[in-house]
């Protein structure tokens, strides 16, 4: 299994209170195709508030 150092990128789908994660979309070693999974993620869920992010820096982020 991949650790956090090998896949710092996380395209991740909030609750609707903003407060905690529902799902780990994707995680990715790459910031282009991470951004390239955020923005087919905000397409594919346009009412959901997605963010992208490493670590706990969010670099992204689609709030509805």
């Amino acid at each position: 299994m991949a650790t956090d150092d090998e896949l710092p990128f996380k395209v991740e789908q909030w609750d609707r209170a903003g407060n905690q994660i529902e799902r780990v979309i994707a995680r990715t070693a790459n910031l282009i195709v991470g951004r390239r999974a955020f923005e087919a993620a905000c397409s594919q869920y346009p009412e959901a508030r997605i963010t992208l992010g490493q670590g706990i820096r969010v670099i992204g982020e689609n709030c509805s």
